[in-house]
């Protein structure tokens, strides 16, 4: 099955945007071709076409419905990639999903 846009981005779906921005950054720098050689093209291609659709809010709510509809989201943590734990009474933390490592999906 081929790698959805957050998998490219090595990202869970639910990372915010500053996340998404980051995470492309990062690795828009590493692997440019013009940098890391012509051998990444293609790998810098597909960062390049999930940041496009993951940076605009209306193209990434219609690009998760679809993903909800193609893959079957994880029982664990609902498709968010984390699972929440109760610390204490106020707090709340967060750590990767098990049941799906992080990417929301089975």
């Amino acid at each position: 099955m081929a790698k959805t846009h957050y998998e490219i981005l090595n990202l869970p779906p639910s990372a915010t945007q500053e996340q998404l921005h980051a995470a492309y950054k990062a690795l828009a720098l590493e692997l440019h071709p013009d940098r890391a050689g012509a051998g990444t093209t293609s790998l810098f291609s597909e960062i390049t076409a999930a940041w496009g659709v993951l940076k605009d809010p209306e193209r990434r709510r219609a690009y998760d419905a679809t993903l909800r509809l193609t893959r079957p989201v994880c029982g664990v943590c609902s498709g968010e990639g984390v699972v929440w734990r109760q610390k204490s009474f106020t707090q709340r933390t967060s750590a990767p999903c098990k049941g799906c490592g992080g990417t929301g999906f089975r």
